[in-house]
């Protein structure tokens, strides 16, 4: 999840669907595993790959830290110290809804690319190639719509919260767990992907 301001951009959900719907197969159409040129894209991609699941894991303890502070400062009964706490786990969210959005750009990209690879070839890897790229899609989606939807009923229970409402408090706690778990569920999801991408690199190479 590589960290960025671009979260000014719209965040909503039309409009990662409409980013997702631009995405043009025409860079498919020119990939080949036997080509030198893409072996050498291939082993970039592996290499941020790693880089990516190195930021995941980054972004699960920044996560993990600032609801700590929160917790610490709604104890303490410290205003100013709960609002710069809420205000990072803020822009934290919004900088994983980014994330997520680039995620089934992407993904979305890669289903193209299987479907023109199947296509052409009709082996059973790239009918399994296809069908796991289906599934990455699938799951960007969802975890683009939940991101989403918890940061608005964070937003939304924030000034309850703020003025330590207790039922309010607890449903903050909640929103927050939530939001860790799945910042965790995508960091573990990046070390196997990057797991799958070693093996068929060997694979598809002789590496």
């Amino acid at each position: 999840m590589k960290k960025t301001t671009w979260w000014r951009n719209s965040l909503t959900g039309m409009g990662m669907l409409a980013l997702v719907s631009a995405a043009s197969p025409a860079a498919a159409q020119r990939y080949s595993r036997d080509d030198p040129r893409d072996q050498y894209q291939d082993r970039q991609e592996l290499g941020q790959d790693r880089v990516d699941v190195r930021a995941d894991w980054m972004d699960v303890r920044r996560v993990q830290q600032a609801i700590a502070q929160l917790r610490q400062a709604r104890d303490e009964r410290n205003p100013w110290r709960e609002d710069r706490a809420r205000r990072n786990i803020r822009e934290l969210f919004r900088n994983e809804i980014v994330e997520a959005r680039h995620d089934a750009y992407r993904d979305q990209n890669e289903v193209y690319r299987s479907s023109r690879e199947r296509m052409r070839d009709r082996s059973f890897d790239d009918q399994r190639d296809l069908r796991d790229d289906q599934t990455d899609l699938t799951d960007s989606r969802v975890r683009f719509r939940e991101l989403n939807r918890t940061f608005r009923a964070m937003r939304d229970n924030e000034p309850a919260a703020r003025a330590h409402s207790w039922r309010a408090m607890r449903y903050e706690d909640q929103l927050l767990a939530r939001f860790l778990q799945i910042t965790r569920e995508d960091a573990i999801s990046s070390g196997r992907e990057l797991n799958e991408d070693r093996y068929e690199l060997r694979e598809d190479h002789g590496g």
